[in-house]
């Protein structure tokens, strides 16, 4: 399939937006939607490396040095906590 048979099947889908890089396609969409566009595209028979929801920031804040390397030291601290599987920010 073509990136143009492609872009038009999706656009049918209730998506946010697309990204296609040759063979690497990302579909954003609100989380309401992901079932309803996973399911579609399984449908169309297209291989899905990866597929999950993702909380993306709609505003970044910018911190100084050292509040960055605090940070940092707890996504560390967090990201070796097996209890732990994801963490989100904002920076």
């Amino acid at each position: 399939m073509n990136k143009e048979e492609l872009e038009e099947r999706a656009m049918e889908l209730p998506i946010s937006d697309i990204e296609i890089d040759g063979k690497v396609v990302i579909i954003y969409v609100d989380k309401q939607d992901f079932t309803i566009v996973q399911k579609a595209l399984e449908a169309f028979h297209y291989h899905m490396v990866e597929s999950d929801i993702q909380f993306i920031p709609e505003n970044t804040v910018k911190l100084n040095e050292e509040a960055t390397n605090k940070l940092y030291t707890l996504l560390d601290a967090l990201d070796d906590d097996e209890d732990i599987d994801h963490v989100w920010h904002n920076l």
